[in-house]
């Protein structure tokens, strides 16, 4: 009996760890900063917990939640990113940005959202710019209308003095994409975009694009090489190797400058970071000491 129990303790112990190595093989996603160093050639700005793990997270606006819920472990990890991206590129050249992902729902928008606020909350004049005309999101989140945005500016319709919308957020102003053009791709791709940008860092410090997922739309293919930096934000277990790599390709071949990679949507079971880092985070701020203080 005792034999018995031991061979099938071992043959079960090996079943496990053999069906765990296998899944690890197969699985390709992107779930933490070891698989984006599997890709390679690329810089990881920050990781951003789901929303779900933070427990300040859910009374606020996660869009804005930098400025909203400022002592959040997701405020921290933005600012993280804001840091870290200062010392990615000098932003003092670097001054017009373009947020973008592999694919749809990745969190771009969000992303995008509070780099401009974390900036601006930083001192610096920014306009966050509305270029995803499929998907259009920044009048939703600040509350503004879209009556008239980018593609009007873009055809010499507006101005971008009566185009661009304040903010409750100092030093941010947005402007939305206003009605779809019939030819965005082609406004992009000329030199109207250009003076757009320039008369833009006449009036601003930082312009800032969020613009649809640069594999699925052509006018984040056209605008990518023509700002100073690209961001691209991959979702933790939702994007795979293979997706990433096909992004860090199509921008090498459009001569974009990627500056680097947010891992957005991190869990809790992502290897248990973010479960010991929150309550630590949590811990901290609130004052709460695991150790006593050697006060010889």
């Amino acid at each position: 009996w005792w034999q018995t129990v031991a061979v099938a303790g071992i043959l079960g112990t090996g079943l496990a760890l053999g069906i765990a190595f296998l899944r690890e093989l197969t699985d390709t996603t992107v779930r933490s900063p070891r698989d984006i160093t599997k890709v390679g050639n690329l810089t990881l700005l920050g990781m951003i917990p789901h929303e779900d793990e933070d427990p300040q997270a859910a009374a606020s606006e996660l869009a804005v939640i930098i400025s909203q819920a400022p002592h959040s472990m997701i405020a921290e990890q933005f600012r993280h990113v804001r840091t870290r991206l200062q010392h990615a590129a000098s932003l003092d050249t670097t001054r017009s940005l373009l947020i973008t992902s592999p694919a749809a729902g990745d969190g771009k928008t969000v992303v995008a959202c509070n780099i401009a606020a974390g900036l601006a909350l930083n001192g610096r004049k920014i306009l966050l710019v509305d270029a995803n005309f499929r998907r259009p999101e920044i009048h939703r989140v600040f509350g503004v209308t879209n009556e008239v945005g980018f593609g009007n500016v873009l055809a010499q319709q507006s101005s971008l003095d009566a185009a661009a919308r304040k903010t409750n957020i100092p030093n941010l102003d947005v402007l939305t994409t206003g009605p779809r053009p019939a030819n965005p791709t082609e406004l992009l791709e000329s030199q109207l975009l250009t003076e757009f940008i320039d008369h833009a860092l006449e009036e601003y410090d930082h312009v800032i694009f969020d613009a649809g997922p640069v594999l699925l739309v052509s006018e984040t293919v056209a605008l990518a090489p023509r700002v100073d930096g690209v961001i691209t934000v991959v979702k933790a277990r939702s994007n795979t190797r293979g997706l990433l790599s096909r992004m860090r390709d199509t921008l090498r071949q459009l001569k974009a400058e990627h500056l680097g990679v947010v891992l957005n949507g991190v869990r809790q079971q992502t290897g248990g970071y973010y479960a010991r880092n929150i309550k630590s985070y949590y811990a901290y701020q609130n004052g709460n000491r695991s150790t006593q203080v050697d006060r010889r």
